[in-house]
């Protein structure tokens, strides 16, 4: 029996967040982002390139699902979505209100996500903010990227990825920013902190890679509510 108070997906789910959210959990200081590289990854159907780079944010969505088309892409997407609802339904005391007021409310506005990436993705493609690829291994240099962001994606699976996999590719995600990293929520499905994330921390300051966690303006989730930063390790200047 499923357990009342944790989301069960069966896969890794194609599904996108808007530039709003992506605004709030992250912390984002959207100004301050002008101008900068970032990466996205993985992004699912996310509408943050589609959004962000008008605003002169120069984002890199990546996700394994950008070698499909755009009309599979969304297929895939509407697919999920209804997925993740008929899921949310039963577990609904497990979210707060303060974000969506309604079920309907989060499916409309995923919706409208799905419709804005699929928008962007074809010409976005073309242009090279949408690559396909698939952690733990980046076709990206060293520092790369201003900032690097990931979310819903590491900690929230640790069922269906083991904690080589996490430390791989979190090392992976360091290893493209000349900043920052961000990952949100370093929590799994059932809401508790990922078991082994002061391991991981560990292994990481290690490798030169400080970090911390902080408090997210975002808890739709009860729970989802932190944020892991890195701060790569200093690189020599050119």
């Amino acid at each position: 029996m499923q357990e009342t108070d944790q989301l069960h997906l069966e896969r890794v789910v194609f599904y996108g967040r808007s530039l709003a959210e992506y605004k709030l959990f992250f912390n984002l200081d959207l100004p301050g982002l002008k101008g900068k590289s970032v990466l996205d990854c993985p992004s699912g159907a996310a509408s943050f390139t589609a959004e962000a780079s008008p605003l002169g944010i120069h984002v890199t969505a990546v996700d394994p699902f950008f070698e499909n088309p755009v009309e599979k892409l969304r297929a895939i997407g509407e697919a999920d979505i209804d997925h993740v609802m008929e899921e949310v339904e039963k577990v609904r005391q497990a979210y707060t209100s303060t974000y969506f007021d309604s079920v309907a409310q989060m499916r409309s506005t995923r919706r409208r996500s799905l419709e804005l990436f699929c928008a962007d993705f074809t010409g976005g493609k073309a242009e090279g903010r949408y690559v396909s690829a698939l952690l733990p291994r980046l076709p990206f240099a060293d520092g790369q990227f201003d900032l690097v962001l990931s979310g819903h994606f590491l900690f929230i699976y640790d069922d269906r990825f083991d904690y080589a996999f996490h430390l791989a590719a979190i090392r992976e995600l360091a290893r493209v920013s000349s900043d920052e990293v961000r990952l949100f929520p370093p929590a799994g499905m059932n809401r508790k902190p990922y078991p082994q994330l002061d391991q991981l921390r560990r292994e990481l300051e290690r490798d030169g890679i400080a970090s911390e966690v902080i408090r997210s303006n975002f808890e739709f989730v009860q729970g989802w509510n932190q944020i892991l930063v890195l701060h790569s390790r200093s690189r020599p200047q050119a």
